[in-house]
């Protein structure tokens, strides 16, 4: 009985009311918008329990486009347009209850395989140890693509982006990202993207994981990074190279050291796990991070040998340094940190081209320091 009665209400309970979906498909030609027409649209309906599309449609001559459909409480909707073999998505749609729907612009682009795509952002975020001695690591990068045309790759197999994984890592995973699994591939040490870049940012997350034992790693970086942040959970830890030390960040409850900057193409940015443990041949790649004490030190040694008594004796001064030799110093720590493994692990020549390169910012550096 208290089921009919159920039936008998639901039944007459109104439908939602039809809604009319209307709006355009364009691309950006010289800073305007063109309309696209001809482009196949498809409306998708997501909800908790289900998702998927429920109507299609073409674009006019005009770009323009229509869709009628009853709403789904608590539903989203999407556009997509398929152009020149690519689908581009419009932001989600919801659909206010007795209200009529914005119209949607949905942006297309002609495509280019050399689409500049740029590095806009890149995190590195190093756990401290396990109880097998391995690190997690979590890098999320941005990508950019600032022009009007999407990034395809040059054929069917070709990548569209790619970047070189620190040497050592394993149990490389992807995390949260805005590309397709199946579109991302890890090939030894090289992660390749095989989707197309359209313009706007796209975000990447990679976890990895850092070998038991290890003790200096150093972070490749083979293009320019606009902001790059490396966050230490190891009060031991430090980075040298191109970041500079940062306030502190608290993460899920946990604290971490934090370093930022822009990184230059090429750049080396590296990681000391253990400050207090590192042979004092390699103590000057860590300069910038053992502060004024160290700074001091070296203008000591500098003078050392020449300085009369009474220069010798004890005085206050400041310990900041020139921007010159500040770089100068961040320079020398990047060179020690890809060469912390000592010469065996170098060839001869490497070896020797090192040193000539370190004792030439020496030089340079004892013009720049405090006298």
């Amino acid at each position: 009985m208290i089921w009919a009665v159920v039936v008998a209400l639901l039944a007459l309970t109104p439908p939602p009311a039809e809604v009319t979906l209307t709006g355009r498909v364009v691309r950006v030609v010289g800073g305007d918008t063109v309309a696209v027409g001809g482009a196949r649209l498809v409306l998708h309906r997501v909800m908790a329990a289900r998702q998927g599309p429920i109507d299609s449609a073409l674009s006019g001559a005009n770009g323009s486009f229509r869709f009628h459909f009853r709403p789904d409480s608590g539903a989203i909707f999407l556009i997509s347009a398929r152009w020149a073999g690519i689908e581009y998505f419009a932001p989600p749609i919801t659909i206010p209850a007795g209200a009529a729907p914005d119209p949607v612009l949905v942006t297309v682009a002609d495509t280019s395989s050399n689409a500049p795509v740029e590095l806009a952002a890149r995190d590195v975020v190093v756990s401290a140890p396990e109880a097998d001695g391995t690190r997690t690591v979590l890098e999320l990068m941005v990508l950019e693509n600032r022009g009007p045309r999407t990034r395809i790759g040059r054929d069917s197999t070709a990548a569209t982006w790619m970047m070189v994984l620190p040497s050592g890592v394993a149990r490389v995973e992807l995390g949260d990202t805005d590309f397709a699994a199946d579109a991302i591939e890890v090939r030894g040490d090289t992660l390749r993207i095989r989707a197309p870049l359209p313009p706007g940012q796209r975000q990447l997350t990679v976890q990895y994981q850092l070998p038991a034992g290890v003790r200096r790693w150093v972070i490749p970086v083979g293009e320019p990074v606009a902001a790059m942040h490396v966050l230490l959970e190891e009060p031991t830890a430090a980075v040298t190279g191109a970041l500079a030390r940062a306030d502190s960040q608290v993460v899920d409850g946990k604290r971490f050291s934090r370093w930022e900057g822009a990184v230059p193409r090429a750049a080396s940015v590296g990681v000391v796990f253990d400050v207090t443990g590192v042979p004092p041949w390699v103590l000057p790649a860590l300069v910038t991070l053992l502060g004024a004490g160290l700074v001091a030190a070296l203008v000591v040694a500098r003078h050392r040998g020449r300085a009369s008594p009474a220069a010798a004796a004890p005085r206050t001064r400041s310990t900041a340094l020139p921007p010159d030799a500040e770089l100068l110093l961040e320079r020398i720590a990047a060179l020690d940190a890809t060469h912390a493994d000592g010469p065996t692990l170098h060839a001869p020549e490497a070896w020797q081209g090192y040193l000539r390169e370190r004792a030439q910012l020496k030089r340079e550096l004892e013009h720049h320091l405090p006298l």
